[in-house]
C-alpha cells in the first residue's frame, strides 16, 4: 500500500523538477527533490515501513 503511494508521488515530483529545470530554476528543482526525499520518503514511507517491519517480527510498535 505504501509502495503504491510512494510511486504515485514520484510522477508529480519529476514533472515539477523538469519544469523548473527547463526554466533554469535549479534551486526550485532541488527544493522539490529535497521535499520529496525528506517529506514523502523519510517522514512517511520509512516510518510506515518501520511499523510494518516491527509488526512482521512481532515487536510492539513504538508510539511517538
Amino acid at each position: 500500500m505504501m509502495d503504491a503511494w510512494l510511486h504515485s508521488r514520484l510522477p508529480s515530483t519529476l514533472l515539477s523538477v523538469d519544469e523548473h529545470m527547463e526554466k533554469t530554476a535549479i534551486h526550485l528543482a532541488f527544493g522539490d527533490v529535497h521535499s520529496c526525499i525528506m517529506k514523502d520518503v523519510s517522514d512517511v514511507y520509512v516510518e510506515s515501513t518501520k511499523v510494518r517491519h516491527r509488526a512482521h517480527i512481532g515487536e510492539t510498535p513504538v508510539v511517538q
